[in-house]
């Protein structure tokens, strides 16, 4: 039995470390490592990497079983208000179970999904994977389109790789996944085909790292448009670093989640005073990044805990962390809607309330902007609507029957 909490570490049982020969002599792998306890015995806690093996063992979900979970992940997503989702990693055929949803209806939601380039395939497999994706750049409608590319540079929480030792293990500094060369290589291949890419980076060594091989490329080519390149999360990052990463036009998205859920480990591991600089949304806006929220994959994932979040800094069992980040309402909705649109170069259609444009609104019976400000959490919509189309309406408040997508007159 594997058991993953979020996408970087995951407990698995007595079972499935025999069935991966996963044991007390077993190395780490690059880009993981498997918890072992005072004696050197496997614990069953596998970071990054290390739970590949056990993976791999676990049989594929049927295509129509996928389908149906991913429409009901939708139709979750639709009601708490989310109208538009920006899918964080696909592995290769996962892009056919959107397709058939789209063909069946199924969506509720707009996709736009990332595929991903895995750090462990050898590099020609990496170049290749990219050049066998270019019909898929400019495949797609308003419904589903694939936004770009994604790699995953270091760990989460567990794994982030760090310019300083964790204050819990201070001979452990997380880990890189790629080669820094091989990595600007890949970004570089990326954007000569057109291709967007975003690059998971949490640690501040792995924020340096992702803006080198960014810097590196677009030195050498002017035809960059601001916003083909993101750097996803950047949960630590220094005022040098978002400095240059503003000046590069490179896009940042924050997921207030991933404090909300992992405050008291990231206190625990990271210690008190980087736990207060994660997810700095105030200096990101101060320094005038290209700035988007979301989830990731954090539960719970209603929105208004993101707005809550990011006003409040709260976290489920940390306390509050770095006051000094927080902003207000306004700017804290902002980044979860028409900032989305524009990330994914999508304003001129969706993102804002304005003739012409697609009709995407989420309508509350209480004003988020006037609510008291901890009963935001629990603020549920009434009704959410994606091209003219009730995709949440539990009272009924368009008529069921419209079901053609409009826009606004």
């Amino acid at each position: 039995m594997l058991c993953p909490r979020g996408g970087h570490i995951c407990a698995a049982n007595s079972l499935a470390l025999r069935l991966a020969g996963i044991h007390s002599e077993t190395p780490d792998p690059p880009g993981g490592a498997i918890g072992r306890d005072a004696d050197g015995a496997v614990t069953g806690i596998l970071e990054g990497s290390a739970a590949q093996a056990i993976k791999d063992l676990v049989p594929a979900t049927p295509t129509d079983r996928q389908v149906a979970q991913l429409a009901t992940a939708c139709d979750t997503y639709a009601a708490l208000g989310v109208g538009a989702i920006r899918e964080a990693l696909l592995e290769p055929g996962q892009l056919d179970v959107y397709r058939q949803a789209a063909e069946l209806g199924r969506l509720s939601v707009r996709c736009r999904p990332l595929l991903n380039i895995d750090p462990r395939w050898p590099l020609e497999e990496r170049l290749s994977h990219i050049e066998a994706q270019a019909g898929e750049r400019d495949r797609g409608d308003d419904w589903l389109r694939v936004w770009g590319l994604k790699t995953v540079l270091d760990g989460g929480v567990a794994g982030a790789a760090m310019k300083e030792p964790y204050a819990d293990d201070r001979g452990f500094r997380g880990h890189l996944n790629w080669d820094p060369d091989e990595l600007a290589q890949v970004v570089g291949f990326t954007v000569d085909r057109k291709w967007k890419m975003g690059i998971h980076a949490a640690g501040d060594l792995a924020v340096t790292t992702a803006l080198g091989a960014y810097e590196h490329v677009l030195r050498a080519r002017d035809d960059v448009a601001p916003g083909t390149l993101a750097i996803e999360h950047a949960m630590l990052v220094g005022p040098a670093d978002r400095s240059r990463a503003t000046a590069l036009g490179v896009a940042i998205t924050v997921q207030h989640y991933l404090l909300y859920n992992y405050g008291s480990e990231i206190v625990l591991r990271w210690g008190a005073e980087r736990a207060a600089a994660v997810m700095p949304a105030r200096s990101w806006l101060e320094a005038g990044a290209i700035l988007s929220a979301g989830t990731d994959a954090a539960r719970p994932v209603n929105p208004m805990l993101s707005v809550w979040g990011m006003v409040t800094r709260g976290t489920r069992d940390a306390g509050v962390q770095g006051p000094e980040e927080a902003i207000d309402r306004h700017a804290a909705l902002e980044p979860l809607t028409s900032a989305g649109a524009r990330f994914t170069n999508e304003i001129d259609r969706r993102g804002t309330l304005e003739p012409g444009r697609l009709a995407d609104f989420v309508a509350y019976e209480r004003d988020p902007l006037t609510v008291p400000v901890d009963e935001l959490p629990d603020l549920l919509p009434a009704l959410t609507v994606v091209g003219g189309r009730a995709t949440y309406d539990p009272n009924g408040l368009l008529h069921k029957s419209q079901v053609k997508e409009v826009q606004l007159r």
